[in-house]
């Protein structure tokens, strides 16, 4: 058992005595940040001056992970204590004491990394270096800083990630002894802390944080912090240095911060969503979800148990009585949630596993891009999404452009086009795995086979794979405000991440305002990440999961209102049962998905026809890719959701704008004719404009989302 459990815990619940064993480790000098300052006479270099033009320092640990929105809450609170400012000069210098007291803890100092790794350059025990850090970007930006060193970034010297998404091969290589005269340095996340042994590691340097991802079940939110480890983590990382030899730890933080750490971090399973947890308990048979949880050593909270439930039978994991069903059992043997696993399945019976499977895959992984000097996307990035405004289609994009260039290759391609050649090997190695395993529940490879997509001009198999994506995402599912700016839910605003090729400071305005979306995160504001945009009957058929009719529009899921024929609603809605129906079938007899039979076949071609991206514009599609095609809107009003305007297939101007349900809502001024279309009803002579608005501001053909879908 590790040294660092909690062992009242473990014996109290299993009601059974504690033997203790002497440790057989080897020694291990640990020092603290201020051990550290006097031991190397270290000073900070003067900080930058940040001015409005001035870029951000990459290569400062807060300030590069806040302005990046993957680590929340990465400053601490402004009323957090610094306790650099604490130090006894009793035991150190004063020099020591203005030293600490120029560096803030909410930075990571680089330099005072570089000047351990001289001390140790300058021991007799010759060694591999293993550092500390909380995430991938932290990773990524001492590996780029030391890389363009002298000496650590000379062929002398390994600079080695480690990372739990980087490929297998890849993680082998910390294992390696480094022949005579070379150095490895190890650069790694907590995957570190346990369960490995790096045989010639004697040296190790811990930044003593730690990124925690916290689920809020109220409200959808994933809050990714970057907090100060526990006394436990920084044992164990201390022992990683006194494995096979004696040792050396450096935590750069003071002992008064020391003394101030949790003793252990909260259990991963009291905060994360439970869904797939849930699924697998029921796949093995064990039982009731909720007592079987509750018996686990420390119990998750009883409304993630529930939510989890609740989303299971909602989709059809589980039946009326609590028991799983054959569409459960094939989603509980893929390693994704189970929204986006029915997705992938979805999938297969329209003949696009391949590019649903790659863009499930890269859900599990950051995103390949590589921005040097800013942290939104570049155009060249942007574009990979065509006219599709889709980050999941651009990275899609992407990873096709990768694998059709010869392997030899690869690494130049990536680096030409600033792409992450490891995160692309990632996604395909994750993507492999996915394939084989839907092979061995008995679909067809005919499902799987591989499909050309066209993301600058109409594609139908795109267009259902953009429906399908976004049952998959459900239900996060927002609506585009101004700039950055969304609607999350009826009283909730948020913006798009820096990171999506939808972020803009420009007044666009997109095809259509609805997008799902990846997760919700918590920074200094709250950010809706990986973004594509779909369409209103995208949502109607698998983006909502309450539709009402309202005598005068629809509403979904109480919040989203659209003009649409309540009969008309009512159908698309039993397009979504069928669908279910038809996906249980395809669970009991996977075969099936190859050719099914008279109405499952219908359903599937209806289903396509409805995906049509076209559905629901206000603009000319003919002229998609002129800016100057899109209609203007009216000024916004505080507190309001606007909605695009224009009539029939074709409309113009519209542009009313909406509020939540309970606020009055009016009109736009109506658009231009729309030209008639076969098989599509007339766009009418006037009357109602805007999107869910009452009677609008002039005449014209129906007004935005009034025209009929």
């Amino acid at each position: 058992m590790s040294a660092t459990v909690d062992v009242d815990l473990f014996a109290n619940y299993f009601r059974c005595p504690v033997v203790e064993v002497p440790e057989r480790t080897f020694k291990v000098d640990r020092y603290f940040l201020e051990d550290a300052i006097e031991m190397l006479d270290f000073f900070p270099p003067p900080p930058r001056k940040k001015g409005k033009n001035s870029k951000k320092n990459p290569l400062a640990g807060d300030d590069y992970c806040a302005d990046s929105d993957d680590d929340a809450d990465c400053r601490q609170k402004e009323n957090d204590q610094n306790l650099n400012l604490v130090c006894d000069t009793t035991q150190y210098k004063v020099s020591t004491a203005q030293a600490m007291a120029q560096m803030s803890e909410r930075e990571f100092s680089f330099e005072l990394v570089e000047k351990i790794l001289d001390w140790v350059r300058q021991q007799p025990e010759h060694g591999s270096v293993l550092v500390f850090l909380p995430g991938w970007n932290h990773i990524f930006a001492l590996q780029k800083y030391l890389q363009q060193h002298p000496v650590y970034g000379g062929a002398d010297y390994w600079l080695l990630p480690l990372h739990s998404q980087i490929p297998k091969d890849e993680q082998k290589r910390v294992f390696v002894p480094a022949p005579e005269g070379f150095t490895k340095i190890i650069l790694a996340t907590n995957i570190a802390e346990t369960s490995i042994t790096i045989n010639d590691c004697i040296y190790v340097i811990d930044l003593c944080k730690a990124k925690i991802k916290e689920f809020f079940v109220k409200r959808n939110l994933a809050d990714y912090r970057l907090l100060w480890a526990s006394q436990s983590n920084l044992e164990q990382r201390a022992g990683r240095a006194g494995r096979v030899r004696p040792g050396v730890c450096f935590h750069l933080c003071s002992r008064a911060r020391f003394q101030e750490m949790a003793h252990h971090i909260s259990p991963e399973i009291q905060r994360t969503a439970l869904h797939s947890i849930a699924l697998t308990v029921k796949a093995l048979s064990l039982g009731d979800v909720e007592d079987f949880l509750g018996k686990a050593l420390e119990a998750p909270p009883k409304t993630y148990v529930a939510n989890a439930l609740t989303v299971l039978h909602e989709m059809g994991a589980l039946d009326r009585n609590g028991a799983i069903t054959p569409m459960g059992h094939c989603l509980a043997m893929l390693p994704l949630e189970p929204r986006l696993s029915q997705t992938v399945l979805l999938s297969l019976m329209f003949r696009c596993g391949d590019p649903m499977i790659t863009m499930a895959a890269a859900t599990c992984f950051r995103e390949p891009w590589i921005q040097e000097d800013t942290r939104r996307m570049s155009w060249h990035h942007k574009k990979l999404s065509g006219n599709r405004h889709s980050d999941h289609i651009a990275v899609l994009s992407a990873y096709n452009q990768w694998q059709n260039v010869p392997e030899e290759a690869g690494v130049t391609f990536c680096d030409r086009n600033n792409l992450s050649h490891l995160t692309l090997q990632m996604i395909n190695s994750a993507k492999m795995q996915l394939v084989n395993i839907v092979l061995k529940m008995g679909f067809p490879e005919e499902c799987l086979a591989p499909v050309e997509v066209n993301v600058d001009g109409r594609d139908r198999n795109l267009d259902v794979i953009v429906a399908l994506l976004t049952a998959g995402l459900y239900p996060n599912i927002c609506v585009h405000h101004e700039k950055r700016k969304l609607w999350v839910s009826e009283v909730q605003q948020a913006l798009m991440h820096k990171s999506s090729v939808n972020c803009t400071n420009g007044n666009y305005i997109f095809p259509s305002p609805f997008f799902a979306y990846g997760e919700k995160i918590k920074t200094k504001v709250i950010a809706a990440k990986s973004t594509t945009m779909v369409s209103p009957l995208h949502l109607v058929m698998f983006g909502s999961s309450s539709v009402i009719y309202h005598g005068d529009h629809v509403l979904l899921d109480e919040w989203i209102p659209l003009n649409m024929p309540g009969r008309s609603a009512a159908l698309v809605c039993g397009l979504r049962k069928a669908m279910e129906a038809l996906l249980m079938r395809v669970a009991q007899d996977p075969m099936y998905a190859l050719q099914p039979m008279g109405p499952d076949a219908d359903v599937l071609d209806t289903v396509f026809e409805l995906a049509d991206a076209r559905a629901g514009k206000f603009y000319d599609p003919e002229q998609a890719n002129n800016e100057n095609s899109y209609t203007s809107r009216p000024p916004m009003q505080e507190g309001t959701m606007p909605m695009r305007g224009g009539g029939g297939h074709r409309g113009g101007g519209g542009g009313g704008q909406w509020r939540p349900p309970h606020h009055n809502n009016r009109g736009g001024g109506g658009g231009l004719p729309g030209r008639r279309l076969p098989s599509r009803p007339p766009p009418g002579g006037g009357g109602r404009g805007g999107f869910g608005g009452r009677r609008g501001w002039g005449g014209g053909a129906r007004g935005g989302y009034r025209g009929r879908y």
